[in-house]
């Protein structure tokens, strides 16, 4: 098969491999499933009539103590309360199964429950050797029909044991109003700004001189149109960083998900999201690199678009709202975000790029 034949399925299949590479890489940071009980539970929850759960255990340390407790949900995963079981908590044996009753009353806002279940010596959350926390169960009112059907198995998600007491269990797994950020003191946001400006300028300045109308210098006839596109973004990010932009989006896009109740739907979709980003990300760093090595293009347009790139990641990591991004978000060195210190980076090496490009054109 002729060479160029081979290259299409080639950059095919590394691209592939590393949508594949990074969505595995990405479920390393999501909540495992716990291996150590089963979980069957009726489908629906059923107001007024007591709610009946069975728990299998594997392997826990013995004498052990199982705690059940269902938190009230309300229609966007807010908690609104929670009642204890009707049954009182047995000491456990390995293997063993166990039931639990819960009392569902009328509440207007109630539409889910979820399970929280450990194992404990003492028989106290804090001492908690074993946790687990179960997909939500949708409630709903009878009106005749049969009450708690047949169980099933439900999704059961491992919550770490009590290595740091000071950190409760949240039920329903995020603040009921979307996080606040603390933003970086006021003269780092406008070094960032200048910053971003005068690497808009730069790439500018580049764009002119390669414009094929002023004919100044041989060589690559394409290329003005990339420096050009850089210098609008870096304007268009300015104009972001100025009015906070990227943060006020993902404000509005968190109270969109939550007001449609979407905020857990939207967690399937987050990692193959991410991995067809970085595989769509690292097929145009290939080709960008393929066209430097025929000289199609210098290569300092090349680092700019790939700097560019990352400064556009850091812009709007939140957007996404993947879940060890915000907490990233929230890491300060001497009350500068982590964010910031690396879009000022970034935008530092775009102007000194830009710069070089300039310079490199001179001589």
């Amino acid at each position: 098969m002729p060479e160029k034949t081979l290259r299409v399925p080639i950059f095919a299949a590394l691209l592939i491999f590393i949508f594949a590479v990074v969505w595995a890489f990405l479920s390393l940071f999501h909540s495992p499933y716990a291996d150590w009980l089963t979980v069957e539970a009726p489908r629906y929850a059923d107001v007024g009539t007591p709610l009946s759960v069975r728990i299998t255990l594997g392997t826990v340390p013995e004498p052990s103590v199982l705690m059940a407790d269902l938190y009230l949900l309300g229609k966007n995963h807010l908690s609104i309360g929670s009642i204890p079981s009707l049954d009182h908590s047995p000491a456990v044996k390995s293997g063993g199964s166990y039931s639990f009753k819960f009392d569902l009353q009328e509440m207007e806002e109630l539409a889910l429950v979820q399970l929280v279940i450990y194992v404990s010596p003492t028989g106290r959350w804090r001492t908690r050797t074993h946790g687990a926390s179960t997909e939500a169960i949708p409630v709903r009112r009878p009106n005749g029909r049969d009450a708690n059907p047949d169980f099933k198995k439900i999704k059961v998600f491992a919550i770490r044991s009590s290595l740091n007491p000071e950190t409760p269990f949240v039920p329903g797994g995020r603040p009921p109003e979307p996080e606040v950020f603390r933003d970086s003191p006021s003269l780092v946001r406008i070094a960032l700004l200048a910053l971003i400006i005068s690497g808009g300028l730069a790439c500018a300045a580049n764009a002119d001189r390669r414009c094929p109308a002023r004919l100044r210098l041989p060589g690559p006839g394409g290329e003005w149109r990339l420096w050009a596109v850089s210098a609008a973004v870096l304007f268009l990010a300015a104009f972001g960083e100025a009015f906070h932009v990227g943060g006020r989006l993902s404000e509005w896009g968190r109270r969109i998900i939550v007001g449609m109740d979407l905020y857990y739907a939207r967690q399937s979709y987050q990692r193959p999201l991410l991995a067809l980003i970085a595989a769509v990300t690292s097929g145009l760093l290939l080709l960008a690199v393929r066209a430097v090595k025929r000289k199609r293009v210098r290569p300092h347009i090349i680092a700019v678009g790939a700097v560019l790139a990352l400064y556009l990641a850091g812009s709007f990591a939140g957007a996404i709202s993947f879940h060890y991004l915000d907490i990233l978000r929230g890491v300060t060195l001497t009350g500068v975000s982590v964010i910031d210190t690396g879009k000022m980076a970034c935008a530092a090496a775009i102007l000194i790029l830009s710069l070089a490009a300039l310079k490199a054109d001179k001589t």
